[in-house]
């Protein structure tokens, strides 16, 4: 059963959120500085790209340098970086389960794809050092990336009063990037929809789980697809007041969205928030338990 919550208020995003604008440009302040002339450390002869930890500006450097020519593979372990950093068009970055962490400040978010980039198998983590105007762990930019196998958060755990994003698709010109396989957890929102898209610009989420965040699981301020994913532990503390979050919320959205084959329960308020919107097509989700309570430490959620 489908239910909405009734609601005034007129952030898109959220209400009273003035910090994440619905029209927002990736202000990243993350320009790639591909002519670093730093050695990269490696663990193979053959692959100098093939990366090892080190301090937190020769890893942002090293990584830079080797997404410059292409591809950069983190090794094991954690890669602090002392500011955030943007992935040159087509360029690669894997790994095979390292942590990427920000322990730099400045920066509004950890990694920016700007297209035809792929960027899986790594712990991307905030770190509770992503700036939160229009902050994310990872701002979407540009067209035809692929981010899978991830883990995007904090694990700080956040906090109500730290409004970053796990994901941001911050770009109202980008389509056909594609997020699967990815955890989501431990921010304030999920994963936001920037306003501006539409149907003739898609990109999808698939096959991932978005979970305890303090606010909305996934927020369609303009157009996006949700698709063959979990969500859950949503809402707890918007920090607006009394208003609970949703897995899905949406405010004075008339772009729409596509919203399938879903599985989404437990959140402090209605599991799904969908309010003065059209366009949206909702099919075969299993949506159940608004209202969790955290097993009673919460009284005030109710859906």
């Amino acid at each position: 059963m489908l239910l909405l919550l009734a609601c005034t208020e007129p952030d898109p995003v959220r209400r009273a959120r003035p910090d994440l604008q619905a029209d927002a440009d990736a202000d990243s302040d993350t320009d790639a500085d591909s002519d670093t002339d730093s050695d990269t450390d490696s663990d193979t002869d053959s692959d100098p790209c093939r990366l090892v930890p080190s301090d937190a500006a020769t890893n942002r450097a090293n990584i830079e340098a080797c997404l410059a020519s292409g591809h950069a593979d983190l090794g094991t372990g954690t890669f602090g970086v002392d500011a955030g950093f943007s992935m040159p068009v087509g360029s690669a970055l894997t790994g095979t389960g390292g942590t990427l962490r920000l322990e730099g400040s400045g920066t509004n978010t950890l990694v920016t794809t700007t297209g035809a980039n792929t960027l899986s198998g790594l712990v991307l983590d905030a770190n509770g050092a992503v700036s939160d105007v229009n902050g994310a762990v990872v701002h979407v930019t540009g067209s035809g990336s692929t981010l899978s196998d991830l883990w995007i958060g904090d694990a700080t755990g956040g906090a109500s009063t730290y409004h970053i994003a796990g994901i941001y698709l911050i770009d109202a010109t980008s389509a056909d990037n594609t997020v699967t396989d990815v955890e989501v957890t431990g921010t304030f929102y999920g994963v936001i929809f920037v306003g501006g898209l539409d149907s003739a610009h898609v990109n999808t989420i698939t096959a991932s789980t978005v979970h305890d965040t303090w606010c909305d699981g996934v927020t369609f301020v303009g157009y996006g697809a949700l698709t063959d994913s979990t969500l859950y532990h949503s809402g707890l503390d918007c920090d607006n007041g009394p208003i609970p979050g949703a897995s899905i919320y949406s405010l004075d959205n008339t772009a729409g969205a596509y919203i399938a084959r879903n599985t989404m329960y437990d959140d402090c308020g209605n599991v799904v928030d969908l309010d003065s919107v059209s366009g949206f097509v909702l099919e075969d989700n299993v949506v159940s338990d608004p209202g969790y309570q955290w097993d009673g430490s919460a009284p005030w959620c109710g859906g």
